[in-house]
Formats: structure tokens, sequence, C-alpha cells
């Protein structure tokens, strides 16, 4: 039985589907292929939300794309549950890559705080 909010989810989701010495390996294998076809899924919604007032020149529905963009952070925080890693690990080791890029010295916490 999985302590965190997605583990619990998937075994909902397939509690009655797989037998009890499946669902382990389930969660361990397949877990972070959910997570992630979830985000390719939703980031496909997102940019079809801003494709939509873009090429048609209407306005942009807010509350489609907060509900789209909300089921993606779903999925991030999944497949991050699943390898064990924090948002806050993802953002710094981001951050890094990016200052290494562009050259930029401004700290992570500095630039979050000007946002």
């Amino acid at each position: 039985m999985s302590d965190t909010f997605y583990g619990k989810f998937v075994e909902e989701m397939f509690k009655d589907k797989l037998k009890p010495e499946e669902e382990q390996i389930y969660l361990e294998r397949f877990g972070a292929l959910h997570a992630a076809v979830g985000i390719a899924g939703e980031a496909g919604e997102v940019l079809d939300e801003v494709k939509k007032a873009v090429f048609t020149g209407k306005n942009m529905y807010l509350d489609n794309l907060i509900k789209e963009m909300g089921d993606l952070e779903f999925y991030m925080e999944a497949l991050r549950q699943q390898l064990r890693i924090s948002r806050d690990e993802t953002l710094n080791n981001n951050w890094r890559k990016l200052s290494e890029r562009h050259g930029d010295n401004e700290s992570i916490e500095d630039y979050y705080k000007g946002q």
C-alpha cells in the first residue's frame, strides 16, 4: 500500500483489477508511465486552449486553461512521487540547467520572489 496521494489514487483505480501480488509490480513499473502519459495528454490540452485563442482571435478561456493546468500539475506531482523526487528538487535542477545555459547568476529564490 502506498503512502502517497498518487499511489493511493492508482491503487484505488486498479484495486479490483489486480491480484495482490501484482499490485506492487504495477505501481513500480507502470505508475511512472501512467503519470508521463497523463503529462503528455494534459500538456496537449493546455496547448489546445492557447492555440484556440491565438488562431481564432477570441478571448482565452482562463477557467478552462486553469483546469487543464491543474490536471497537468496533478500528473507532474504524480511522476515526482513515483520517482521519489520533490518539486523543489525539480525546480532547483531546472534553474541550474538554465543558469548554465544563459549565464544567469540570480538565485532561484530571488527569481521566484520576482514572479
